[in-house]
This record gives structure tokens, C-alpha cells and sequence, in this order.
């Protein structure tokens, strides 16, 4: 088996930055020293080449030859993509190592991912809803990197931005039936991935909730997103009721998939690819739910876009909550308190990461001002709509 690096062309281009930082490996094993990327591409090319046969039994052959190839792939972590040749194959096989950075995810992320994949892919009530996963090959907890099958598709954030806009009326429909179909392969995920219970949401839970709510807006405090009306005390007072109400009662709690937006569902004509496990972890199941509403309403709250049809916004939400819970009057009101708890967390660390001084979303000043009076429209009316729950 010929494993084959080519040292110019697309290999420069493909490396992201090398990471500055150790590299630590799964959970449970030891830290591993730092990786330089070069390193570590090498490494991967080897195992793949002694493990391509186990990955794929069908193929046989001699000559075998791996490139590291450039991509368009956007991710946080650096990915890498492979393309595996041999004179008897009828087809080259593409492979995408995904590096979990230290930084950017848990140490457990790489078991994470592996253990959502290997329990969704290829079920046939993922394939009933023309939903699916890419199929998992292989994990190096050592490496930090774990193996797939690359999967091809638009990503709906950018499809969304590119049809749903005032020109093209025609799209709207079929961006209402997206919105559907994902909130349906969300309830498909949660039912697959833990067996449903209902129970009293634990104190890491209620920290991962209102202990951010918290945060963030302390963080927040710096600009004008949290002056004025809502006023402190009265901000203060909504989330102690809320906090108050949330531990008396019990929610459905599932395996989460932990970042479930449109930018990490990917389009293969009627097909919906979920991607980006590494966040999965048990909790209830209104942080998905809010990650992709939110999601929606984030997606153009700046002139990026001037033709973008705002006006549809809210019926892709109604239908994406139909989809996962069936009918709207179907949800219970706690669970609407709980959507909208996780809507105001999901808001202002959005609206951190893009106006607290320093962070990198602060570009210009006209951008940063219509970024804080959408905050800050979004922020009340969702205070308004919980205020109205409790």
C-alpha cells in the first residue's frame, strides 16, 4: 500500500493554522504533546492506509495512494480531507478527519460525536424522515481527530439567505417545508439518540441555563443592549420566578445534539445531512429547539442582506415547531416557559460574542449600532412573551 504526500500544490492550502496550544486527547486518556499539523496529517494518512480495507471491505487493490486535498469545509476545528485512489477501484473514496481543537470543544468531544453517529446512522427512522448522518469510520482519542465519510450539501443558512428573499416569492414555501422536516428529524434524533424521560432538570443543567443568562448580561453591562426598560431589578425578578417555576416541575430529557442550526444542516436535494455532534450531551430539549429559532431570527440582523425577507421569519418558526412537536397547541406551557428561557441565553451570548468590546463581531460602528438596537428589539420581546408565562 502506497501512502502518497504531495508536498506542493493543495496541501499548503488545505492546512489551516497550526494550533498554538497542547493537544489533549479523549477523555480518560493522558495529554498529548503538541501536534504540528504537517505531523499530524501524516499520521492520519498512515492509519488510514492500514485501516482503508476495514473501513471499506468491498474495495481491494494494490497501489493504494492518499492525498490531502483543499476544501471549502468551514468548521471551528481544522478538517481535513482525504482522497484515497488505487488503478482497481471504480471510484475515489473521500475521507474528512476532523481535528477536535482543546480550545473550541470538551475533551470528550471526539466520544461524543462517535457515539451520536454510530446510533444514528443508517436507522430507518432517521431514513423514513430523509434524514441522516455521515457515516462514522474511525476515532484517534491519541490524535484528537476522529474519521468520516465526507457528505456533500448547502449548508441551510446559506441556502436560506440566498432564497428567502423578496424576488423570490416561490422559495418561501419550500424553506416552510425545510423548517418542518428539520424540527421533525430534531424529535427523531432526541427519541434515538437517550431513551426519553421526564424528570427535574439537574443543578449542571440550571447552571448551563440561568448562570449564563447571568453572565452574559454582566458581560453586557458594558454596552447599551441591557440600559434602560427592562431595568435590572426587573430583569433580576422575571429569571428568580422563572428559576422558581423551572425547579418545580419536569421536562422531557433526552441526548441533545448541543448545536442544532441551520448552519450544521446540510442540503442533498429532499435530504437533510445533520452534522457536528461534539456538543451532544444529556439535557432537556428546548436548547435545540431555541438554537435553531434563534438562529432564524439572527441569520440577516444586519443590511448584508437588503432584499432578505424578514416577514417569513416567523411562519419558519411556527412550522419548525410543529414539526417537532406535531401542532403548536400541542406544547405545553412550561415547556413554551422553557423555549423561551433558552431564547433570551441563546440571544445574549449571541449578542456578546458579537458587540462586547474586544470580541471579534465589532467591526464598524453603524454595523454595531444596528447590531445592538436588534438585540435589543429580540431581547424584548422575548422578556415580554416570558413576563406573559410567568
Amino acid at each position: 500500500m502506497t501512502v502518497v504526500i504531495p508536498l506542493s500544490g493543495p496541501r499548503a492550502s488545505a492546512l489551516p493554522e497550526p494550533c498554538p496550544e497542547p493537544r489533549v486527547s479523549g477523555a480518560g486518556s493522558p495529554a498529548a504533546a503538541s501536534i504540528d499539523e504537517s505531523e499530524l496529517v501524516r499520521e492520519l494518512m498512515n492509519r488510514i492506509g492500514r485501516n482503508l480495507f476495514r473501513y471499506y471491505p468491498h474495495l481491494a487493490g494494490d497501489q493504494v495512494s492518499t492525498r490531502l486535498v483543499s476544501h471549502a469545509y468551514r468548521s471551528d476545528n481544522p478538517l481535513f480531507l482525504f482522497k484515497i485512489e488505487a488503478p482497481d477501484f471504480e471510484a475515489p473514496v473521500w475521507i474528512v478527519a476532523k481535528h477536535l481543537l482543546p480550545g473550541k470543544t470538551a475533551e470528550d468531544a471526539g466520544d461524543r460525536e462517535m457515539t451520536m453517529l454510530n446510533t444514528l446512522h443508517g436507522r430507518p427512522e432517521m431514513e423514513s424522515m430523509d434524514c441522516s448522518v455521515p457515516r462514522p469510520l474511525d476515532h484517534f482519542p491519541d490524535l484528537g481527530t476522529i474519521l468520516m465519510e465526507r457528505v456533500e450539501g448547502e449548508r441551510l443558512t446559506d441556502y436560506m439567505r440566498r432564497k428567502n428573499t423578496l424576488l423570490r416569492p416561490s422559495a418561501g414555501r419550500l424553506i416552510l417545508q425545510i423548517s418542518e422536516r428539520s424540527g421533525k428529524c430534531l424529535r427523531t434524533i432526541h427519541d434515538l439518540a437517550h431513551p426519553p424521560d421526564r424528570g427535574r432538570l439537574p443543578e449542571t443543567a440550571l447552571d448551563e441555563l440561568f448562570g449564563k443568562i447571568q453572565r452574559a448580561r454582566a458581560d453586557l453591562s458594558r454596552t447599551a443592549l441591557v440600559e434602560g426598560r427592562p431595568g435590572e431589578s426587573v430583569f433580576r425578578g422575571l429569571m428568580e420566578k422563572a428559576e422558581a417555576l423551572v425547579r418545580r416541575n419536569e421536562f422531557r430529557l433526552v441526548r441533545q445534539h448541543g448545536d442544532y442550526y441551520p448552519g450544521n444542516i446540510l442540503l442533498q436535494g429532499r435530504r437533510l445531512v445533520i452534522i457536528d455532534f461534539a456538543f451532544s450531551k444529556p439535557g432537556p430539549i428546548h436548547q435545540d429547539i431555541s438554537r435553531f429559532l434563534v438562529t432564524l431570527d439572527t441569520l440577516n440582523p444586519y443590511p448584508t442582506h437588503p432584499l432578505y425577507d424578514l416577514t417569513r421569519v416567523r411562519a419558519f418558526k411556527r412550522r419548525f415547531l410543529e414539526g417537532y412537536f406535531g401542532r403548536l397547541d400541542h406544547i405545553r406551557d412550561t415547556d413554551r416557559l422553557m423555549i423561551r428561557l433558552y431564547r433570551v441565553r441563546a440571544l445574549l451570548l449571541h449578542a456578546r460574542r458579537r458587540l462586547v468590546p474586544g470580541n471579534a463581531g465589532r467591526r464598524n460602528r453603524l454595523r454595531h449600532e444596528v447590531l445592538g438596537w436588534w438585540y435589543r428589539r429580540m431581547l424584548r420581546r422575548e422578556l415580554a412573551g416570558l413576563n406573559r408565562l410567568l
